[in-house]
This record gives C-alpha cells, sequence and structure tokens, in this order.
C-alpha cells in the first residue's frame, strides 16, 4: 500500500484553465437574457471555458438572483467585475467582466 504522500507525487499541480495573450485582448459579448440563477450558472461555464474570452461583456443583466448568479459564478471562474451597471432596480443592464488586470476607474 502506498503513503499519501506517494499518491499526491502522482498527481500533477493544477495548471491555469486560462492562458492570456500577450498581444491582444480577446471579447466576449454575451446576451445573458434576463437568466434565472441556474441559467445564470450555466452561461457562466460555457464562458469560462470558451478561451478566447479575456473580457466578457454581458446585456440584459437582471438584477434579480439571477445577476447576483452570473457575477458569482464568473468571479468564481477566475473573472473579476469590473462594471455591473443598474440604472434603475427594475432594469436589466450590462456588466463587464475580466481575466485580465485591470485597473477601475
Amino acid at each position: 500500500m502506498s503513503t499519501p504522500a506517494e499518491q499526491l507525487s502522482l498527481i500533477s499541480p493544477d495548471e491555469p484553465a486560462h492562458q492570456l495573450a500577450d498581444d491582444a485582448v480577446r471579447l466576449l459579448l454575451f446576451n445573458a437574457q434576463h437568466a434565472s440563477p441556474d441559467r445564470s450558472r450555466h452561461q457562466a461555464a460555457w464562458v469560462a471555458a470558451r478561451e478566447n474570452a479575456d473580457i466578457a461583456v454581458f446585456t440584459e443583466v437582471s438584477p434579480t438572483q439571477g445577476g447576483d448568479a452570473l457575477v458569482t459564478a464568473l468571479t468564481e471562474r477566475g473573472y473579476a467585475p469590473l462594471r455591473l451597471h443598474t440604472p434603475t432596480p427594475s432594469a436589466s443592464s450590462p456588466a463587464t467582466t475580466t481575466r485580465k488586470p485591470a485597473k477601475r476607474g
């Protein structure tokens, strides 16, 4: 029987799932369509799996639990929210997220 240290040596360390481009900014535009929380989590997984999505801009993000679930799921997958536009509590709005380091301003 092998020891735990020997077993761990068989597991390679995690590598970043996404490699940033050095010479370009890769943008993905996605219409969230006022998604429910469950659908928002599926959308975030799909976007995060796109290798060409350094920055993702979402339209029609609802200011409800679905919008919150989208932002949370994207954050868990390595995106940082840059800007969440909420004109009024009942209106949908765009959201901008990034995998690249960015200045807020």
